[in-house]
């Protein structure tokens, strides 16, 4: 499989994976409370700014690609089929493979866990969540497998992102006549997503900032270079945890987002130019779990809820001790999900 140019952010990745999973642990006993979980000591336990970073880094990394295929001719029937297969056989497996287990377990509230992991017990299997769980575009997320939420703005982004790639960087370069398609395009998109796919438009304008900051990185990031040292590295993760630097005072800010997207773009500088961070991204753990991190962050979910309705439950083994064999059955499916699902898919995109 070709590697791309920036091995170091695909560990950043893998990184971000892990602290969603951390997050999701966390909540199995404890309720989402931000002024009570954001504590300093508990600043890996980030899930929801590593979704962020997740976007910021789908945004840099796709226009790499654009940019890369752009000169040449680029196709925008071949860029949504390379896109549908990196995104959709792995999260179908994932996802089946949740409902499956659901089917086969049983699930039911545990009174001593939270109101988010019973969500799952409470779960109905009809005709109707299939059919909106395999085209993806029409739900965000479900109850199954609640981290496939994230994909769904992923995937409606990515069929507009070369839009956005076009008008951000290359806007000088367009006839008016393109531009003009190119403004039909986005309205309609942005119609049918609220009127027809029923997303929340106000969510998905949220999640644009993230991918256009990646955009913008990726552009400027010559620019940008002298931030790559360790003093603009440590301000960048302060920024990025400063929910939890602060005891979740500034979670209660409207322009939170802003402030740890701040802290997520010196990062992603920090990770492509500081060498001492890059050579502490090329860790082999890091390298792995940036390799397996897609899988990684789809199934991490439904390992758990197993894990803890027949290792937990039914033999009373330890909550902590059920966790680690959870994360480390999830470590080994991902990485056969990895090569036997997205490496195959990816290569057969290309072709």
């Amino acid at each position: 499989m070709q590697k791309h140019k920036y091995q170091s952010l695909d560990s950043l990745r893998g990184i971000a994976a892990l602290m969603v999973c951390f997050w999701h642990y966390y909540l199995i006993t404890n309720p989402i409370d931000f002024l009570v979980n954001a504590k300093p000591w508990l600043f890996l336990n980030a899930g929801v700014e590593a979704v962020w970073l997740f976007f910021t880094l789908s945004g840099f990394v796709l226009t790499a690609m654009l940019e890369s295929n752009y000169s040449s001719g680029f196709n925008y029937k071949h860029y949504l089929i390379r896109r549908y297969f990196r995104l959709y056989p792995a999260y179908y497996c994932a996802v089946f493979f949740s409902i499956g287990l659901h089917l086969i377990l049983k699930p039911y509230p545990i009174n001593e866990f939270t109101d988010w992991f019973n969500s799952y017990a409470l779960s109905e299997i009809n005709y109707k969540i299939i059919l909106k769980t395999i085209v993806l575009i029409f739900t965000v997320g479900n109850s199954f497998d609640n981290v496939t939420w994230s994909l769904t703005y992923e995937m409606l982004i990515s069929i507009i992102f070369p839009i956005m790639f076009v008008c951000i960087t290359k806007f000088n370069r367009l006839k008016f006549n393109n531009i003009i398609v190119i403004l039909i395009l986005l309205i309609s998109l942005l119609v049918i997503s609220h009127n027809i796919l029923r997303i929340d438009i106000k969510m998905l304008f949220k999640c644009f900032q993230f991918f256009i900051v990646g955009i913008l990185l990726y552009n400027y990031r010559e620019n940008l270079r002298f931030i790559a040292n360790n003093k603009s590295l440590l301000l960048g993760g302060f920024l990025y945890f400063s929910k939890y630097f602060t005891y979740g005072i500034l979670n209660n800010l409207s322009y939170y987002e802003e402030i740890c997207l701040l802290g997520i773009s010196i990062i992603i500088i920090n990770a492509i130019y500081n060498k001492f961070f890059i050579k502490m991204l090329s860790i082999n753990i890091f390298k792995f779990y940036g390799k397996i991190s897609y899988s990684f962050y789809l199934l991490h979910l439904p390992i758990m809820y197993a894990c803890v309705y027949i290792i937990y439950k039914k033999y009373g083994v330890n909550l902590l001790v059920t966790e680690f064999i959870s994360f480390s059955i999830t470590s080994y499916l991902s990485l056969l999900l990895y090569e036997y699902i997205e490496i195959k898919f990816i290569i057969i995109s290309k072709n």
